[in-house]
């Protein structure tokens, strides 16, 4: 999922012209991604792992079912933890709008896990 939504969120930069074609370098982003989430390399057990990986699919795969743009508004929030400015301007649109896009696109990937039984 985090392979992905980087992907992503890099396709659409440099779309934008605001990331050089060279990108992030991969360490960088191992380490931000284990900063985020709190952890460090090697803390889970074989067990946390499977069942990590087993939701990230479960993410991924309805993260696909979703608009490209509220792919891209939770990427750039949830994974890149950007701030709802910067995303108004790249996406072009108004700080309010990127807001109110962020919570209508959380609420379809609720609504899609939910219909997988995913959460309760």
């Amino acid at each position: 999922l985090f392979r992905i939504a980087v992907n992503l969120c890099r396709d659409s930069y440099r779309r934008k012209g605001l990331l050089p074609v060279s990108g992030f370098p991969e360490e960088e982003l191992e380490r931000a991604r284990l900063a985020q989430a709190g952890e460090s390399p090697g803390a889970l057990t074989p067990l946390d792992r499977l069942v990590q990986k087993e939701q990230e699919m479960l993410v991924t795969r309805n993260l696909a079912k979703l608009p490209l743009r509220y792919k891209e508004v939770i990427l750039a929030r949830q994974f890149l933890g950007q701030e709802f400015s910067e995303i108004a301007d790249f996406m072009d649109i108004t700080c309010g709008n990127a807001r109110v896009l962020w919570h209508r696109a959380i609420g379809r990937l609720k609504l899609l896990l939910e219909e997988e039984g995913a959460l309760l």
